[in-house]
This record gives structure tokens, C-alpha cells and sequence, in this order.
């Protein structure tokens, strides 16, 4: 028999490996109010509630029932789980669909199809090779990234009121200065956490109303911008890096909240015409 949890904690975010090899036990849980989902790596599972049971086998995705109690038994499992803020989730929600942040919830713990069951698989097998290293400190910015990436996961995965509940269609008159508030916003506080919502609040308009406005203003979304400005950043520390120091690709893309160097590195060849490497070279 074998026992353990190996965790790695950012602020409010989690991610656990729980192994129970060789045992068969039950727990029980109280309400709660934050997302605690995960995947099956081996072994089997079952999550129940007064009206629902959900069992799952290696490979299945879970999401934990919220607001109501319930109780699960594993056998013989493996199994990894994040935790974050459902308010997180609720702000993907609204910048995607318009669907009330402060109304946001999820209504079962199976994914939508396999596909997105598969999805939700391998975003969190993404997320815990990036916290695996032992004692390795991530930059704040490349932690949201992955806050950020789970939270989008849960959300098309698991079923929510942003699937379920109709929303206007209108998205509002913005003023070119009104984008041009959110443009010089966005360009100050590159360097820190920032949400569709945050730039929202900084150009004085809804959440929805600022994703449509950059989408005819510049053919992409605010995160998409804020995307741009730190591939910028990056370019120009690995233009004056010296070559033979200790500074590396990786350590700039990460601290500038890029978490895959290879997704990284095809941005930049595509912005700069060349890879980052060779740019820290010349």
C-alpha cells in the first residue's frame, strides 16, 4: 500500500498528484464555493451528491459538485486535481460570452463530450509538468497563464451558465478613445496579472463591449494585445541580453507569462522573422 500527495501552491491556485495505490477508501466533503477538478490517472473513482453519481476510470475528467455536500470513494487511484477561484472562471466566462460574472456557476461534474474530457486531460497534464520541478519559483505572470488556462478548460469542458443562458447580442458603441484608454492601460501594466476584465474596468466599458471593440479595432482580443505588447517586451530584453551572460530563452519567455517556449518561439519567428535564440545571439 501507498500513500501520498505531492502539491504545489501559488496564492489561491493548487495543483495535487494524489496516489492511494493498493487502497480503497471513502471521504466526504462539505459544500464549497471554489473549483476543485481533476483526471483520473489511474485506478477508478466515484463522486455522488443526494441526486447524482458519477463514477470514472483512468483517463475520465471530474469537476466536484459545488454548493451542495458530497462524498466520493477511490480505489487503487492516481489522480491529478487543481483547485482555483471559481470567480476566475466566472470573469473567462463573462469575456467570452458575456455570461454574468457574478452569476456564474457550473451544474454537473462530467465533461460536456469525450472530446472536452480529453481536453480538460491534457491542459492539466500541461499544468502540473510546468509546477513538477522541485523548488522551482514561477513568475507571477507565467502562474496567471496557467490560472488562465485552467480556467478556460473548466470552462468549455464542464457544463455552466455561460452554456445555458441567453445574453443580448448588442455589444455596444466604444469610442476609438475609449480603446485607446484600454491600449495605454494595458501597455503600463504589461508587467503584471491583467484580465479581460481589468482592462474593461480601466477603459470604463463591460467586458464584452471592450472584447468586440478589439476585434474591429485590431482583429484580435484584449488578451491578444496584452499577448502582443509582452512578446514586444520580450523581444527587446533579448535584444540587449548579453549572449554569453546567464540569461536564457526560456527565462525571458517565462518571466514575460509565456509558459510553452515552443508556442513562444513560433509567436516571435512570426513577429520578428527570426527565433529568439537567435536573437539573443546576435
Amino acid at each position: 500500500m501507498d500513500f501520498w500527495i505531492r502539491s504545489a501552491h501559488y496564492g489561491s491556485f493548487r495543483a495535487d498528484l494524489v496516489r492511494a495505490e493498493g487502497l480503497r477508501y471513502t471521504a466526504a466533503a462539505d459544500p464549497i464555493q471554489h473549483i476543485v477538478g481533476g483526471v483520473v490517472v489511474k485506478g477508478r473513482g466515484m463522486q455522488r451528491t443526494s441526486s447524482r453519481e458519477y463514477s470514472v476510470v483512468a483517463g475520465d475528467a471530474y469537476l466536484c459538485p459545488l454548493d451542495v455536500p458530497f462524498d466520493g470513494e477511490h480505489e487503487d487511484a492516481e489522480f491529478a486535481v487543481v483547485s482555483l477561484p471559481l470567480s476566475v472562471a466566472g470573469m473567462m466566462a463573462e469575456a467570452a460570452s458575456g455570461s454574468p460574472a457574478d452569476r456564474f456557476t457550473f451544474h454537473d461534474m462530467a465533461p460536456v463530450s469525450p472530446a472536452m474530457g480529453r481536453h480538460w486531460s491534457s491542459t492539466l497534464s500541461f499544468v502540473h509538468r510546468q509546477l513538477a520541478t522541485p523548488d522551482l519559483v514561477l513568475p507571477t505572470l507565467l502562474v496567471d497563464h496557467l490560472v488562465e488556462l485552467v480556467a478556460s478548460a473548466t470552462v468549455a469542458t464542464f457544463p455552466n451558465t455561460a452554456m445555458t443562458v441567453a445574453h443580448p447580442s448588442s455589444d455596444g458603441y466604444v469610442s476609438p478613445a475609449t480603446v485607446r484608454r484600454a491600449v495605454d492601460f494595458i501597455e503600463a501594466h504589461a508587467d503584471q496579472s491583467l484580465t479581460v476584465a481589468d482592462v474593461a474596468a480601466a477603459a470604463s466599458v463591460g467586458p464584452r463591449a471592450i472584447q468586440a471593440a478589439f476585434r474591429r479595432t485590431f482583429d484580435m482580443t484584449p488578451m491578444g494585445y496584452v499577448r502582443q505588447v509582452r512578446l514586444a517586451h520580450a523581444h527587446n530584453e533579448l535584444s540587449v541580453a548579453d549572449p554569453s551572460g546567464d540569461v536564457t530563452v526560456t527565462d525571458i519567455a517565462r518571466g514575460w507569462g509565456f509558459s510553452n517556449v515552443g508556442r513562444f518561439t513560433s509567436l516571435y519567428r512570426a513577429e520578428y522573422g527570426q527565433s529568439p535564440r537567435r536573437t539573443l545571439r546576435t
